[in-house]
Order: structure tokens, then C-alpha cells, then sequence
């Protein structure tokens, strides 16, 4: 986690010894549990790649693999704050796209709505206020109906 945040980072003296042991007895019968399915070979094949990577010590992929499992978090987290913060704003077409770091938009309002334009820039002000720290954000592109631009090929188009 980024340094500017240290009030999010937990230190491990703010637990109880007793909560402290409770959490590394889940977290053995956990990977019990995953030794016994890749025994067992019930495992999934994300389980399988996961465990192969770190006893083969492959530290690239491990972190790849986490990389790509953050990178699905906190664009599904930003998609569905987006969207539950511009629920109530009228939209003729909505689409969004991904890459590495940042969640597209495409977003088509009726000509000259001003106080939907404003509600969705600041819709957008507040999700990046939330996730920028994590080193993700979204980035809108807000275009009229009169603009007659389509979506690019791209986008999903959601409405």
C-alpha cells in the first residue's frame, strides 16, 4: 500500500494475541485445504498455476498473477461505485473500457445538459479521490447526442 496512506496499513500489535492465533489457524487450514484439493486434483487451474508458480520459486509470475488479480479488483470496484454514483443521472449511451491502470468511459448526454455533465465530472472527481492512491482511476469522455459520435469499437456498451 502507498506510504501516503498509513493510517490503512495494519499493524499486527493492534490484535489481540488470541485474534492473531485465530487468523494463522484459518490461514494453515486454508492452505491444508488447497494441498488436499491439488492432491486430490479437484483444485481450479487458477489454484494449480498459483501453486505451481511459488514452489517452483517463479516470483515473476506470482507477481503477474497478482498483478492481473489487483487489476480486476479495483476495476470492478471502480465500475460499480461509478455507476452507483451516476445511477440517477439521465444517460442516453454508456460504455466502458479497461487497460493496466485505468477504467474508460464513454458517456452521451442530451445537448446542453449542464447539470448532468457537472454531476458525472464530479461523479468521476470522486471515484479518483478513492482509488488514485492504488495507482488506478478512471477517465471519462463526455460527448451530446447532437455530437453524432459513436462509441468506439473497443468500449462494452452497458446502456
Amino acid at each position: 500500500m502507498p506510504a501516503s496512506h498509513p493510517a490503512k496499513v495494519n499493524n499486527t500489535s493492534n490484535f489481540s494475541s488470541t485474534e492473531r492465533s485465530h487468523w494463522f489457524d484459518s490461514f494453515i487450514g486454508t492452505l491444508r485445504a488447497h494441498e488436499m484439493q491439488l492432491e486430490t486434483q479437484t483444485a481450479t487451474p487458477q489454484m494449480q498455476s498459483m501453486y505451481q508458480n511459488l514452489l517452483s520459486g517463479n516470483v515473476e509470475n506470482v507477481i503477474l498473477a497478482g498483478k492481473q488479480q489487483a487489476k480486476e479488483f479495483f476495476v470492478t470496484k471502480i465500475i460499480v461505485e461509478y455507476v452507483t454514483e451516476i445511477q440517477s443521472i439521465p444517460l442516453t449511451k454508456l460504455a466502458f473500457d479497461h487497460n493496466d491502470s485505468e477504467v474508460l468511459v464513454w458517456i452521451q448526454i442530451s445537448d446542453d445538459d449542464t447539470d448532468s455533465e457537472n454531476k458525472l465530472i464530479l461523479a468521476e472527481a470522486k471515484v479518483n479521490a478513492k482509488y488514485h492512491d492504488f495507482g488506478y482511476h478512471i477517465c471519462s469522455v463526455i460527448v451530446e447526442t447532437s455530437d453524432e459520435l459513436p462509441v468506439p469499437n473497443h468500449y462494452q456498451i452497458i446502456k
